[in-house]
């Protein structure tokens, strides 16, 4: 809530010649909104082998709020997957509620983008994209992949007014690679 107040001291003179003196205030308060988005990521299955083809959700959203707001030119970013030895990433949906222009998009770097012009407080973004997992991948390891969203505004377009928010928490999701081992096992073929 952002309050401005204003104060006026006067003086004059009536046309009779008596000074008069006076003051005048006023207060006007504003309450200032901007969104404030939330990322949740997941994959799916939790625990893969190396070649295997594994799904990521990722889910952005401008929940409900007393004082919730659109937001506007909406980015994110999920960049680690190729040093983390995934490949063949690949965009399997979008969907959206509440989203103007939602969209998705992985470059042959394995870098996946998500953009839309607008999310409306209540709505929701949701992409899925697959990634195969490195045949040299570690038995036994872990593969933590990390999504942010790099930025938006509280103002469509290019306003100059417009509040462009960064920083916010980045999501993540782990994947754990299945342990190897060799089982012995004896049966015996006679009794004696």
């Amino acid at each position: 809530l952002a309050t401005n107040n204003a104060h006026m001291d006067w003086v004059t003179t009536l046309e009779t010649g008596t000074l008069v003196a006076g003051t005048l205030s006023a207060t006007a308060s504003v309450r200032i909104v901007t969104p404030d988005l939330t990322l949740a990521k997941t994959v799916n299955p939790t625990t893969a082998d190396g070649g295997d083809t594994v799904t990521y959700r990722l889910t952005v959203a401008n929940p409900v709020a007393t004082y919730a707001t659109t937001a506007f030119n909406l980015n994110l970013l999920d960049n680690d997957l190729a040093s983390l030895g995934f490949t063949n990433v690949t965009i399997t949906g979008v969907t959206s509620s509440g989203a103007v222009n939602a969209a998705a998009t992985a470059d042959s770097g394995g870098v996946v983008h998500v953009t839309a012009d607008s999310l409306d407080a209540g709505g929701n973004i949701v992409v899925t994209f697959t990634a195969r997992v490195s045949d040299t991948v570690v038995s036994g390891s872990t593969l933590t992949n990390v999504a942010r969203i790099t930025d938006y505004a509280t103002l469509p377009g290019d306003d100059p007014n417009a509040r462009v928010i960064t920083n916010e928490p980045p999501a993540s999701a782990t994947l754990t690679i299945a342990s190897t081992g060799i089982t012995k096992q004896l049966i015996t073929t006679s009794i004696g």
